[in-house]
């Protein structure tokens, strides 16, 4: 038997998603060295009823708030040594001691050599990462060209988009590993939006963990294709962007700010909100549709028939690109930074030790 790690895949694959499999078998080479079929729950906002229920769970460093939690979180069968972020913890009803911050911070401990220096920081191209629901559509890489910004793919391979985001003077990521991962490495960053299905939840959790600001940059459709994709989001999935969240750097002891505190109570009404069969099926025969007909029509009248639209829609996201680059972005204090660090540090050695255990018994055995 082995540890299974529980991760979202989607292909092609996310860059978010797939730091899984580099982040846990380079620091828990006793992965595989166990007589239980234990259950690792770690990078992403998978801390929800996808979690396998056949088994022994272990959380460390995962987020909630986009599907309902799993059953299993007080009854002993989930061990959680670590989440996300404040939010998730609040959410689950958990001690808010167990929020250290994201498990992506672990890539400092891996790649040491990548974490810039006060003396490398200000080097390097600025990047702007999309989120990989949104990526793909041509108008991005030609703003980008218009702004003098390098675009990366979320859907490239992992170790490539880790290094290019190691290297950057800046990263502008719609998608949060993005930020996370620049965050780590000791890269500013800069959010921003595309589409309402953007998770604030998500993002001031990992913020508040750290105690950075958040204040995302809305960004305008980038293309026709664009502005279908932004309109049937908006009225197919759920809406996820709080557009008036403007949060100040703020201690993650602290109490939550009023405008937090409404967003934990909506993402709790929301999760609360009974599933309708009848409704996702609509949903899922809307997608289809959307797929197969909506979508690739918007993307040939604006690649065909209306390019100076799209070109004019291009100038727009590249202005907007290029205010959020002036801004130098957000990073975490190099101290918080550490001390979140060495606490998921210690929550892995834990596990480790754990497993250990297993696998001491087995020896004899």
């Amino acid at each position: 038997m082995a540890v299974r790690i529980h991760y979202f895949k989607s292909d092609p694959p996310n860059f978010g998603d797939e730091l899984n499999v580099l982040v846990w078998p380079a620091l828990i080479p006793e992965l595989r060295a166990t007589d239980q079929d234990i259950v690792l729950v770690g990078i992403g906002s998978i801390l929800d009823d996808t979690v396998p229920a056949d088994g022994p769970v272990v959380v460390l460093g995962t987020g909630a708030g986009l599907a309902p939690l799993p059953s299993g979180l007080h009854d002993g069968s989930i061990r959680v040594l670590a989440l996300r972020g404040p939010l998730t913890a609040a959410l689950a009803g958990l001690p808010r001691d167990l929020a250290i911050t994201d498990s992506a911070i672990l890539l400092r401990a891996i790649y040491p050599g990548l974490v810039r220096t006060r003396e490398s920081r200000g080097k390097g191209p600025i990047l702007f990462m999309p989120h990989f629901s949104t990526v793909n559509d041509a108008g991005w890489q030609r703003a980008c060209a218009r702004a003098g910004i390098e675009m990366v793919d979320p859907r490239d391979p992992c170790k490539a988009v880790l290094r290019k985001i190691a290297s950057a003077r800046l990263v502008i990521a719609e998608a949060m590993h993005g930020a996370i991962v620049a965050d780590a490495f000791g890269v500013p960053w800069v959010p921003v939006a595309s589409t309402r299905h953007f998770s604030t939840f998500k993002w001031v959790d990992w913020a508040l963990s750290l105690s950075v600001p958040f204040k995302p940059l809305i960004l305008p459709a980038v293309s026709i294709r664009h502005a279908c994709k932004r309109a049937w989001l908006g009225m197919m999935a759920d809406r996820l962007l709080a557009e008036e969240m403007n949060l100040e750097a703020v201690d993650h002891r602290d109490p939550f700010p009023p405008a937090v505190v409404r967003l934990l109570e909506e993402t709790r009404r929301r999760l609360a909100m009974p599933a309708k069969p009848i409704g996702m099926r609509i949903r899922l025969k809307a997608a289809a549709f959307y797929n197969r007909v909506v979508d690739p029509l918007a993307g040939w009248a604006g690649e065909r028939v209306l390019a100076s639209v799209n070109e004019r829609l291009e100038i727009k996201v590249a202005d907007v690109l290029l205010k959020a680059a002036a801004t130098g972005g957000y990073r975490s204090d190099d101290e918080i930074s550490a001390k979140r660090l060495m606490a998921l540090q210690k929550k892995v050695r834990a596990f480790r030790e754990s497993l250990r255990g297993t696998a001491a018994r087995v020896a004899v055995v």
